[in-house]
């Protein structure tokens, strides 16, 4: 519907092992989902480029994303950083939080709780939510299958 408030969805994505990219793929593919049935249209570079990515070797960092997907944030009117373990470290969550804030876009950090629930918190809450470990990165490594990773929160 033209005039609707439109959400710029963030996460992080690149790393060194591929099933960690395909698991996050997954998870803000379906905080994506949820918000759509929930009547939030919403953007999610993650969701748009992972499949041209892995299929078409096309490159998974921000270096080569960034151009278009800060030209997606200027055009939409709120920010949503999916906090998923990675988030404090990503180069592009931390730079599409900053082009935010310069660019007067509100910020909102949310949870996914899996097909059920969003939940809005605070950016200090956000913050402590989740410390990606080496000892959790290296476990998704050894765990990955066609349940794309979701162990390792668990």
């Amino acid at each position: 519907m033209r005039g609707s408030k439109l959400i710029y969805l963030a996460t992080p994505y690149t790393d060194s092992c591929p099933e960690v990219q395909t698991y996050r793929f997954h998870r803000v593919t379906g905080a994506s989902a949820l918000l759509l049935r929930n009547g939030v249209f919403n953007f999610s570079p993650i969701t748009q480029s992972h499949e041209q990515h892995m299929s078409h070797e096309l490159p998974g960092t921000w270096d080569f994303w960034s151009q278009v997907d800060l030209e997606f944030l200027s055009r939409c009117d709120e920010l949503f950083v999916l906090v998923e373990p990675g988030w404090q470290d990503s180069v592009g969550v931390t730079a599409e939080i900053k082009f935010a804030k310069e660019n007067n876009i509100p910020v909102t950090y949310i949870l996914y709780e899996e097909e059920s629930v969003i939940i809005k918190i605070t950016e200090q809450r956000a913050r402590k939510v989740l410390q990606w470990t080496q000892q959790e990165k290296k476990e998704i490594s050894l765990t990955a299958t066609n349940r794309h990773c979701r162990n390792y929160l668990e």
